[in-house]
């Protein structure tokens, strides 16, 4: 049977391969074109090409060297991770510390040997992908579940105790009605009644925690919103050894949010601030606008440093919890309703940590700027 025959179709403009140079030109162009840094290496891991993304991630001079030695050197990687990378086919997520990006990135780094149907390929490709904001989206949906599992808890309980400390504030009560007279056993039944009456605001609290804040809407300022936290913290920490900096850079001016829940948000945060500094320090608030948001918007990070001694390590995946605290005479509330309010606003939350001071990351959905239609109001 006769081969058949093909028969030309249409030119196609703007896409013409007549020359090895033209082929080169649009592999390179579809490489500077992807969302990923991209190393082409020979089998020794020897690095042949590299898109920009890749040479701003790791080096200028990134062509015939060791790509190995290179995310070693250049990201901290350890060796003993890199190895079954090296080995063959695969992937490994790697944290960063990226001051300059502020706070731990997440990165994926995965290989792909190269095939083709055409010629002999001898080599692979590193993909390298920045998935800070789905490792964060992970984390929060699993510290979520577990939060709303202890939240429902806590809320069931404070309810099966509300009728019987309704029936013991009754009793009381009566039984103060009938001992006004007497000088001893009065005051002990008024002692009695201020318990009952602590027991009813701590189960009310243990409600409110067990439930999502219900949120109002409006158009927030960011700024207005960011220099109120900072100018009424200043107010709060007068009389202590307390610098407070805004580093406003966000280009989203407004963002749709509950601007009373969003002020309790950061003030929480600034006073956790201020009481992990006792001798005094600096806190900096900085917001940024970042791509990367849901349903196409972007994010608006806000970023809370201070300069206080950090949080205990084994603490950190605790602090978040409801009632969790180091310190004595507190509830625990406080970080547990500043995850609530961002949960609320459908955001994110991250922590970063050690003995020089703490961040803390929230980003919240913003519109972009070029497309925003809601006017400000409220």
């Amino acid at each position: 049977m006769a081969a058949a025959s093909r028969r030309p179709g249409p030119p196609r403009p703007g896409l013409r391969f007549d020359t090895a140079g033209e082929v080169r030109d649009f592999f390179f162009a579809v490489l500077e074109g992807l969302p990923h840094a991209i190393i082409l290496a020979d089998p020794q891991g020897r690095v042949l090409v590299a898109n920009g993304r890749a040479r701003t991630l790791l080096a200028d001079d990134i062509l015939d060297r060791s790509c190995w030695e290179l995310l070693a050197s250049r990201l901290g990687v350890r060796p003993e991770a890199l190895a079954p990378l090296a080995a063959g086919a695969g992937a490994l997520t790697v944290s960063l510390d990226a001051p300059a990006a502020g706070g731990r990135r997440h990165l994926a780094i995965s290989r792909h040997d190269l095939k083709s149907p055409f010629w002999r390929v001898a080599g692979f490709c590193l993909v390298l992908d920045d998935v800070t904001l789905s490792w964060l989206a992970g984390i929060q949906a699993d510290r979520e579940r577990r939060l709303a599992a202890m939240a429902e808890m806590a809320g069931a309980i404070a309810q099966d105790l509300k009728n019987p400390l309704g029936s013991l504030a009754l009793y009381a009560s009566l039984l103060r009605r009938e001992l006004a007279a007497d000088p001893d056993l009065a005051p002990l039944v008024d002692r009695m009644q201020q318990a009952l009456r602590s027991m009813d605001r701590l189960c009310d609290t243990y409600q409110a925690a067990a439930s999502l804040p219900e949120l109002r809407p409006t158009a927030v300022p960011v700024a207005d919103w960011l220099a109120e936290a900072a100018a009424e913290l200043a107010a709060v920490t007068a009389s202590r050894p307390v610098a407070v900096s805004l580093e406003l850079g966000h280009t989203t001016p407004l963002i749709l949010a509950d601007r009373e829940l969003l002020s309790q948000l950061a003030l929480n945060l600034l006073l956790n601030a201020v009481q992990a500094m006792p001798a005094g320090g600096r806190i900096q608030i900085a917001s940024r606008t970042l791509p990367g948001g849901p349903r196409g918007a972007s994010w608006l990070e806000v970023a809370f440093r201070d300069s206080g001694h950090g949080i205990a390590p084994e603490h950190l995946g605790r602090i978040f919890d409801p009632f969790f605290t180091t310190r004595k005479k507190a509830a625990g509330l406080g970080l547990a309703l500043v995850h609530r309010i961002v949960e609320a606003h459908q955001g994110l939350i991250e922590v970063d940590s050690s003995p020089a001071g703490s961040t803390f990351r929230i980003l919240l959905p913003a519109p972009n700027p070029m497309t925003a239609s809601f006017e400000q109001h409220g």
